[in-house]
């Protein structure tokens, strides 16, 4: 699940408006704290994620 550009640019800008040191999605918080909880499961569903993402582009090409 990428996120959009637009969305992307979105999220920078508010953050660099607020003066914020770091900028990053809500999901973030999310993550980290259930790749302490479960790190090998959330291994293997980014694992599964990146080969979807791979076969879309090999079926583009």
């Amino acid at each position: 699940m990428m996120m959009s550009v637009d969305k992307m640019v979105s999220v920078a800008i508010k953050g660099i408006l607020k003066d914020k040191n770091e900028l990053k999605p809500i999901l973030i918080g999310v993550i980290k704290t259930a790749s302490r909880i479960a790190p090998n499961f959330l291994l293997k569903f980014g694992h599964r994620e990146f080969k979807k993402i791979k076969a879309q582009k090999q079926n583009n090409n």
